[in-house]
């Protein structure tokens, strides 16, 4: 005589055979039996669903690569599945987006042997904190500009000033820094240009004649290069100048503090040749109405002559991945205040 098995006792049966599914999948989960029912408990397994059965079709799920659970993201996906992560912050934040982040340092000193100028200068990092989203990178990490420039200019000038202009700027860049948040620091317009001219042998006044009759470049569209090492200048400010560009609608910027816009420093050397009498080695800047300019440290006109040049400065910070929003809503008004793990 064949005996029929309560429907309990089959639901107690269903969770030991998926418990041995799960458990085949290397990990093992809690479950409390009333006398009435069974329940799972999800705590440590990521799953949303309380009941053993719901529980047991969504860990195979999960096991299996065909979701993510809550709170994660696909990642690499592929014909054969993807891997499930939590978001980084380039899957937070959206281009445009304001973040409010104060650099560790209040004070920096720059040095007058690196720029050539007259005296030490000294400018405040930490005033700058309002950030817009400019680039959302593979590595998940995301690069901010600056919203304003400094309230303090920085000079460069002569030999001294176009030799270490970028590599100056780049120091500058690195003071703006915030230690947990930051993954590395950047002066806008520098893309891998030479940081200190070794060879200053065509601007330093040991040689009257020309190095080149092809001034640099100017362009505002396309991909950029360097001349010469860096003698003949550089149009790799590009890739800075069309990341902004492309947020902002133009490259202004204003004094942090104001709503005056204000020239400012790129990263980037500029060549010009009006004769072979008449040639000069700049920096290049932008101005307060977003049009690209060049300051000079050195020219040759039948003599040799140095001139300083000023101008703010305008960092980009790259924001390392694992980010999470405190509050906020991106706006100017309301930025996002972020943290990082």
């Amino acid at each position: 005589m064949k005996k029929k098995i309560p429907q309990k006792v089959k639901n107690v049966l269903i969770f030991i055979l998926g418990g041995i599914i799960i458990g085949g999948l290397g990990t093992a989960y809690a479950v409390s039996i009333a006398s009435s029912s069974v329940s799972y408990d999800n705590t440590s397994s990521g799953a949303t669903a309380t009941d053993v059965k719901g529980a047991i079709d969504e860990l195979y799920s999960l096991a299996n690569n065909k979701e993510c659970k809550t709170g994660y993201t696909k990642k690499n996906e592929t014909t054969s599945g993807y891997e499930c992560r939590l978001p980084g912050v380039a899957s937070v934040l959206n281009l445009g987006d304001y973040i409010s982040l104060t650099p560790d340092k209040s004070t920096y000193t720059i040095s007058s042997s690196l720029t050539g100028y007259d005296s030490d200068q000294t400018i405040t990092p930490n005033e700058l904190t309002l950030w817009r989203v400019i680039s959302k990178n593979d590595d998940d990490s995301v690069d901010v500009v600056s919203e304003y420039v400094s309230s303090t200019k920085v000079y460069f000038k002569g030999t001294t000033g176009y030799a270490n202009f970028v590599g100056e700027l780049q120091t500058i860049a690195e003071q703006y820094a915030k230690e947990g948040y930051t993954k590395s620091t950047r002066m806008m317009g520098y893309d891998g240009q030479t940081l200190t001219i070794s060879n200053t042998s065509p601007f330093d006044g040991s040689k009257n004649t020309t190095p080149s009759t092809t001034p640099t470049p100017t362009p505002t569209t396309g991909t950029g290069q360097e001349y010469s090492g860096g003698v003949l200048g550089d149009t790799l400010y590009l890739k800075d100048y069309l990341l902004v560009k492309n947020v902002y609608g133009n490259v202004i910027a204003k004094k942090v503090g104001t709503t005056t816009a204000e020239n400012y420093w790129l990263a980037s050397r500029f060549f010009d040749y009006n004769s072979s009498a008449y040639f000069y080695f700049d920096g290049r800047c932008v101005n307060t109405v977003g049009g690209l300019d060049n300051r000079n440290f050195r020219y040759f006109n039948g003599s040799w002559h140095a001139l300083k040049n000023v101008n703010a400065v305008r960092p980009i910070l790259t924001l390392k991945s694992g980010v999470s929003i405190a509050s906020g809503f991106g706006t100017s008004a309301s930025p996002y205040v972020v943290s990082f793990s």
